[in-house]
């Protein structure tokens, strides 16, 4: 059972980060089937950690490629990502001490803001580096 589909319109142009942001779409799924399957609290915890570390990592990663085609709003990018894992964090710290795991509606709501995400500040990003990096037709005086 799949709870959230890749979709064309998610594709930035970059296979990489394209790639990437379909593991986000692997490990949501994953997450999802081990919630809706009951598992026990120490298989969701290991899906929820490899989920930090992926997103960290993949923030990271966009950020360098911001960052090195000189993307102006690169800060406030940043913030997004910080947002996302705070949200991430708490929402797990606070299951630590609870005896049920992630809610399903968690999930909804961290997957929702990944569409979100991709569609509205990534596809942004993504469009302004593609057209930065184009040659000027213009040629120089």
């Amino acid at each position: 059972m799949s709870f959230f589909t890749w979709t064309q319109d998610l594709a930035i142009g970059v296979a990489e980060i394209d790639e990437q942001h379909q593991g986000f779409v692997a490990l949501l799924n994953e997450l999802f089937v081990a919630l809706q399957a009951g598992e026990a609290p120490a298989t969701i915890d290991a899906v929820v950690a490899r989920l930090q570390r992926y997103t960290v990592e993949h923030f990271h990663f966009e950020e360098q490629l911001m960052f090195r085609a000189g993307y102006p709003r690169l800060a406030e990018h940043r913030e997004l990502h910080r947002y996302f894992v705070e949200q991430l964090d708490q929402a797990t710290a606070t299951n630590e001490h609870a005896s049920v795991p992630l809610s399903l509606e968690t999930l909804s709501i961290m997957t929702h803001w990944l569409i979100e995400h991709i569609r509205g500040a990534d596809h942004h990003a993504f469009r302004w580096i593609a057209r930065a990096a184009r040659p000027s037709s213009v040629p120089p005086r």
